[in-house]
């Protein structure tokens, strides 16, 4: 709840920003909120790097590693659901998961 309400802030803060002149401030402001954008968008199974896979809650290097070994070895996931394929990552971390991902 409290990333919730942080996030909103800043987007608040963020919108007042863009819709005055542009300086120095608002680029950051700018750079700022495209980091909060890339943060809410959803992480391609397909195409993700190991490093981009240990970002997601839950999953560390060693299944990071299992994600893309599983990707290469049955090609690309069809659905978020197959995910569940990858030794590790049962229904718990699933319902974890299914909100960040897609294929």
């Amino acid at each position: 709840m409290k990333d919730m309400f942080k996030q909103a802030s800043i987007a608040f803060l963020l919108a007042g920003a863009l819709l005055s002149q542009p300086t120095l401030a608002n680029t950051e402001a700018n750079s700022e909120t495209a980091d909060t954008v890339q943060t809410i968008s959803r992480l391609n199974l397909n195409t993700a790097t190991v490093e981009q896979l240990t970002n997601l809650p839950g999953i560390g290097p060693k299944k990071a590693q299992a994600i893309v070994e599983y990707r290469n070895q049955y090609g690309d996931f069809l659905i978020v659901e197959d995910i569940q394929n990858v030794k590790g990552i049962g229904q718990k971390a699933f319902v974890r998961l299914e909100s960040l991902i897609k294929v």
